[in-house]
């Protein structure tokens, strides 16, 4: 859903409008029930929705995997298997949207979109750390055995994770949101964000770009507000990122995306009523590798321009840049900026560009992973290092009792153990090409 027309596009006004985006049954639902309700939906269990909401009983709860992948599939954008049996059943029971249907009637392609209510019902859950525990159990589970085909991505996976826990851990942290039913929709500040994500002190060789101002506002008070990730597949221009913002959404960027694949959107409004425009728009740019040694990208001079996001030179705005490698096995923190000016063809141009590289995945590096307890470390890093390896026995019926040529299996082995992404499709192998 587009900002409407005619409309000054404020982050109380775009909270105000969660209602109106996605599916109409929300508007027909009051405020106070509708987080309950959409949490009923998602699990497809009134009860255990009840628990949640009131935060009675936790301990007893216990999620299928089809309700964990509903859960985070409405927050991190997962891509399920077309053939398998939890496509059909997140469908029927778990709100998850179908949008193609083969011949067949065998493959269906199926998705969470950007829906704000679902995203916030969603965060509601995720706020339970013992519930989080048996969602990521759920994910680890879902990739082991092919349900959740993102094969390859799981570093970009854990990233987004780990991205939505540091805004939930700023939410968690005020008192003054906890009986607010869109608590995971409202605006934190750019500090906020990097002290709940890394830690404070973490990032003090970047100060002079958080100190710097537009319109008289310090670049570390400007507002973020994500409660979900939204799959685009063009690069977003900063009128797009006004979009984006507006529900309440991060850019989880197309395949083959230069430069960055995440984007956190980030408007420089000094409060909740100050019109957002693309005029003050900056952003996050987030690359993540998912290996053991990775040196941090050469970035160019002008990232926003090389990214696509636009081509002004400079960038009018400060921005972040950050590099996650998650799977190092040299953990630390660097960071450095980028604000003096730059000589390119006899001309001047000042880009303001605070960069991070983090190294690791664990609380020395991520201080989001402090409010969970230690098993999602270890999930996380479960996650990372899980392939899917679709040649063992179990696997067969995947392949349907056929064999696979074997040069088409060197191939494809190679593929995914390099973590590469790896796309099922249902086909005949004596056709296949295996050059």
């Amino acid at each position: 859903m587009p900002q409407p027309e005619n409309t000054k596009i404020t982050i109380t006004s775009a909270i105000q409008q969660m209602r109106n985006m996605g599916r109409p049954l929300w508007a027909n639902v009051e405020e106070v029930y509708v987080v309950e309700f959409a949490i009923a939906k998602l699990l497809c269990d009134h009860d255990e929705a009840a628990k949640i909401h009131e935060n009675k009983d936790i301990e007893s709860i216990k999620l299928t995997i089809e309700q964990s992948l509903a859960i985070l599939g409405a927050r991190v954008y997962l891509e399920i298997s077309r053939v398998s049996q939890q496509a059909s059943k997140l469908v029927s029971h778990h709100m998850r949207i179908l949008r193609h249907v083969d011949d067949k009637r065998e493959s269906l392609i199926t998705t969470y979109p950007s829906e704000p209510i679902l995203a916030e019902a969603a965060s509601h859950v995720m706020s339970h750390p013992r519930i989080l525990k048996q969602i990521l159990d759920g994910v680890i589970y879902s990739v082991k055995n092919h349900i959740i085909v993102n094969a390859g991505e799981q570093g970009e996976l854990v990233g987004r994770i780990l991205c939505l826990m540091a805004f939930d851990k700023v939410i968690q942290s005020k008192s003054g949101l906890h009986y607010i039913w869109n608590k995971h929709s409202q605006s934190i500040t750019v500090e906020e964000f990097l002290n709940a994500f890394i830690g404070e002190g973490n990032y003090e060789k970047i100060n002079s770009v958080l100190n710097e101002t537009f319109n008289g506002l310090m670049f570390r008070n400007s507002k973020i507000r994500f409660s979900h990730f939204a799959y685009t597949n063009t690069t977003p221009s900063r009128e797009k990122l006004v979009n984006f913002f507006f529900r309440g959404a991060a850019v989880l960027c197309k395949r083959g995306q230069q430069i960055v694949d995440l984007i956190i959107p980030i408007a420089m409004v000094p409060d909740d009523d100050t019109e957002v425009q693309h005029s003050n728009m900056s952003f996050i740019g987030i690359q993540i590798k998912n290996r053991k040694k990775h040196k941090s990208s050469d970035w160019p001079v002008n990232i926003a321009k090389a990214i696509g996001i636009c081509n002004n030179t400079p960038f009018p705005l400060p921005y972040l840049v950050v590099f996650m490698s998650l799977n190092e096995e040299s953990r630390k923190i660097e960071c450095h900026d980028t604000v003096t000016l730059r000589d390119t063809r006899n001309s001047y141009f000042r880009e303001r560009i605070g960069y991070l590289n983090i190294y690791g995945h664990t609380k020395n590096e991520y201080a989001c992973l402090s409010w969970v307890d230690d098993n999602a470390e270890i999930q996380l890093q479960q996650l990372l290092q899980t392939y899917v390896d679709p040649f063992e026995e179990e696997s067969a019926a995947l392949w349907e009792g056929n064999e696979p040529e074997s040069a088409w299996v060197t191939k494809y082995q190679n593929i995914v153990k390099n973590m590469e992404p790896l796309r099922y499709e249902k086909c005949v192998f004596e056709n296949m090409d295996t050059s």
